[in-house]
């Protein structure tokens, strides 16, 4: 069934958008982008879609998770690349129902005298709904990805939430080598004035003949 010249010309007008780098120059500013990123882009971004948005939202998703090491860089960037072809599969999908209005808009003018955009989108999608449309299909891909995306963001999370409690840990462990350094005070105890010498007698008392001896020697001299 042809398609109308309204579609005809819309489908046209979408095929010019986003065509990618077609010059020597902008084919190496591409592959220059993903040398910076680790990340080869053409592996991830179709020649059709824009490598430079792309490139754009792995740089968000860099600057808002700040991965530390290549485990977590390389998470990061699995995360973007899962981002990214999940959107695409959004669109696809409105291209699928996009075509298949087309394909019927003929078939529905003639047994309809109107018939809304909603309605139009319905008859698209009952047309899609088989088991083994390409709808159903794209529908495996997408929740695919969603586990998949899902997956890298857990494994993301938890890898650099036990960084974190590690460097906490490290931070409050406490430093021996500080510990040990620290100097001793050395306690010394006055001496004892109450306590006589080891080699010094103690006093006697007087005798009687000793203090007449001495009388004697004072009137003497």
């Amino acid at each position: 069934m042809a398609l109308s010249q309204r579609k005809l010309n819309s489908v046209r007008a979408n095929a010019q958008k986003s065509t990618g780098p077609k010059t020597p120059a902008g084919k190496a500013a591409v592959s220059l982008n993903a040398v910076t990123h680790g990340l080869s882009a053409q592996t991830v971004v179709l020649h059709n879609e824009p490598a430079a948005e792309y490139e754009a939202e792995l740089n968000h998703y860099l600057a808002h998770f700040q991965p530390l090491g290549k485990p977590e860089c390389d998470l990061v960037r699995q995360l973007a690349a899962a981002h990214w072809r999940l959107a695409r599969y959004a669109a696809v999908e409105s291209a699928l129902l996009e075509n298949q209005m087309a394909k019927d808009e003929q078939w529905i003018d003639e047994h309809f005298t109107e018939v809304d955009e909603i309605h139009r989108l319905a008859f698209a999608f009952d047309s899609l709904a088989g088991a083994n449309s390409a709808l159903a299909l794209l529908n495996r891909y997408q929740a695919r990805l969603h586990r998949e995306y899902q997956k890298i963001l857990n494994a993301l999370t938890e890898m650099q939430t036990a960084r974190s409690s590690k460097e906490v840990k490290l931070q409050n462990k406490p430093n021996p080598r500080i510990e040990h350094s620290a100097p001793k005070l050395l306690t010394i105890s006055p001496p004892d004035e109450s306590a006589a010498p080891s080699n010094q007698q103690p006093n006697q008392p007087e005798t009687r003949p000793e203090r007449e001896t001495r009388n004697q020697q004072r009137e003497t001299s």
